[in-house]
């Protein structure tokens, strides 16, 4: 994926719920979306296990 500045991602979730992260195509964490330092940031809140179910 070629990212440039200004470019846009759209996300399928809200911005104020946790998000399914993906590491090459597989889930492997929880996150919630946010600010740092007026950057986008994702802060890692749990890592998905097997047993972990998801919606994808």
């Amino acid at each position: 994926m070629n990212l440039s500045v200004g470019d846009v991602i759209k996300l399928d979730e809200h911005l104020d719920e946790p998000m399914i992260i993906q590491v090459s195509g597989f889930p492997k964490f929880i996150g919630q979306p946010g600010k740092r330092k007026h950057q986008l940031a994702v802060q890692i809140i749990k890592k998905i296990t097997e047993e972990v179910e998801t919606d994808e």
